[in-house]
């Protein structure tokens, strides 16, 4: 029983100091790295738990962009692959369509035509989807402690009417047109 006691009165409190030293030891050190990224005075002040906050808030973030990272790339893969198989399958066509004696040239014009126009949508579509993949990546990067409050362009007054006439004048971006012309062929 005396070594339980004296356990329980000396090394069980020396523990307990070392164990909150290293606690708070590690908190400064967080607070330090937040003050570094975020370059903002007040995050010096900041209380524990809302250094412990913004941490997992932040974990959370990296944890989603990973995530959303490995989806596009899974996606991507699957759209590749697809592709990969739909320019062998038309390939295949062709040389049926140039093996059979026969077949009438203008039919098989038609169909590598529509064939081509069919592949052209499906790189405008893989390209606008990318585009979109990437407007939403960026929007997620967006560190946490740095989000402006009002965001203004350097020569922007800052009156709603400045802010009105740049939003008049922006116009959202059009798909071009496939021209006839342009059709991708194999041959």
């Amino acid at each position: 029983m005396a070594k339980k006691q004296q356990y329980q009165r000396t090394k069980k409190p020396m523990l307990e100091r070392h164990r909150r030293a290293r606690v708070t030891n590690c908190l400064s050190t967080l607070r330090q790295l937040i003050a570094e990224c975020s370059d903002n005075d007040n995050v010096l002040r900041m209380d524990k738990i809302v250094m412990l906050e913004t941490t997992i808030a932040y974990m959370r973030q990296q944890q989603s962009a990973k995530k959303n990272k490995q989806q596009r790339t899974a996606a991507a893969d699957i759209m590749h692959n697809f592709r990969h198989g739909y320019m062998n399958a038309v390939e295949e066509v062709s040389r049926m369509l140039a093996s059979i004696p026969g077949v009438n040239i203008e039919m098989g014009k038609t169909i590598m035509t529509h064939l081509g126009r069919v592949y052209n949508r499906l790189q405008v579509k893989q390209q606008k989807i990318q585009q979109q993949q990437q407007r939403s990546y960026y929007r997620n990067q967006l560190p946490i402690m740095n989000l402006p409050q009002a965001a203004l362009s350097p020569a922007s007054s800052g009156y709603y009417s400045d802010d009105c006439e740049s939003t008049k004048s922006t116009k959202s971006p059009q798909v071009e047109t496939i021209p006839q012309e342009n059709i991708w062929r194999p041959w």
